[in-house]
């Protein structure tokens, strides 16, 4: 337990950090900019050469992204048919609650995690499920929530470039794991500046976080979320969903190496996404339910996710 919070504290004060920052004019009229740095060059640099340190596919199981979405499907399907049936809630509604309680915070919060627990290989193998995440609620939310009543037509390969084609994270894997495999020597001219801005990466992203938080903490406290959505949305991601996968990679498919099968878990056990906030924004008619979620997750976890950690 120790270990687990000497890795977490840290963490959490640099979140803490930037959230005080956003009451400054100065931070918060840079918060896209700083945001920007870290999704787009510094993530992808300790990325690309995370990978380069030691290229894990050769023990990469082929069942990984296919338990990802299966166990992110089964979980929104789950939320979804309690809150629309059970709830009496609209289908719009529902599948917010039913992206809140399944969409993780997984490039910006795990991979920080994970590689603090497990060394460089988790930072790929977080990065394979941030791919996957970004795959079904990035594309698929969309789609489904534009077939709903009132819903709006959305390009299928617009958000796809977006998503996956052209991310900056999928694409410093996808790099990576060819250059290791190509057997080129990486020149120590190319290799310093990107060692270098990937230790921008984690305090950046965490202090980004942070940074988010007042703006969804504005609509968390607008009063206009229903506390059962709410409720449904918090146990979902920080209950549900890791038990979920706890039961798959443990009990259904064991076979997993410890890093792969951990990883996994740690991902199920993050709070809400921010860009599920964001993704609500731009598709939904009212964001706040989400903006609620990634406030609660997020406070919430700071006791769920030593709890699952230690059950890795």
């Amino acid at each position: 337990m120790q270990a687990i919070l000497t890795v977490l504290l840290p963490l959490f004060i640099v979140i803490l950090v930037g959230f005080v920052a956003s009451y400054s004019d100065r931070f918060a009229r840079a918060e896209s900019s700083i945001n920007a740095l870290v999704f787009n060059v510094a993530l992808p640099a300790l990325l690309f050469m995370a990978v380069l340190d030691g290229t894990p596919l050769d023990s990469f199981p082929a069942q990984y992204p296919f338990l990802i979405i299966l166990t992110l499907v089964a979980t929104s399907l789950i939320l979804f048919g309690f809150i629309f049936f059970a709830g009496k809630r609209t289908a719009r509604v529902a599948a917010q609650v039913a992206m809140g309680g399944a969409y993780g915070n997984v490039v910006y919060f795990a991979i920080p995690i994970a590689m603090g627990l497990f060394g460089p290989i988790a930072g790929v193998t977080v990065g394979i499920g941030q791919m996957v995440h970004n795959l079904l609620y990035m594309i698929f939310y969309p789609v489904v929530v534009s077939v709903l009543p009132d819903g709006n037509r959305v390009s299928f390969w617009q958000i796809t470039k977006k998503a996956v084609l052209f991310n900056p994270v999928a694409m410093s894997i996808v790099l990576g794991l060819a250059y290791g495999y190509s057997g080129l020597p990486m020149p120590t001219l190319v290799a310093d500046p990107l060692n270098l801005l990937g230790q921008i990466a984690t305090p950046g992203a965490l202090f980004c976080i942070g940074l988010t938080f007042r703006q969804s903490f504005r609509a968390f406290t607008s009063g206009s979320v229903k506390t059962l959505d709410l409720t449904v949305s918090v146990i979902g991601k920080l209950v549900l969903l890791p038990l979920i996968t706890i039961f798959v990679v443990r009990v259904v498919f064991p076979g997993m190496s410890e890093v792969w099968a951990s990883s996994m878990i740690l991902m199920a056990a993050m709070p809400t996404s921010t860009t599920a906030y964001l993704a609500s924004v731009e598709y939904d008619d009212d964001a706040n339910l989400l903006a609620a979620t990634v406030v609660a997750t997020s406070l919430c976890s700071v006791i769920t996710i030593p709890i699952f950690l230690l059950m890795l």
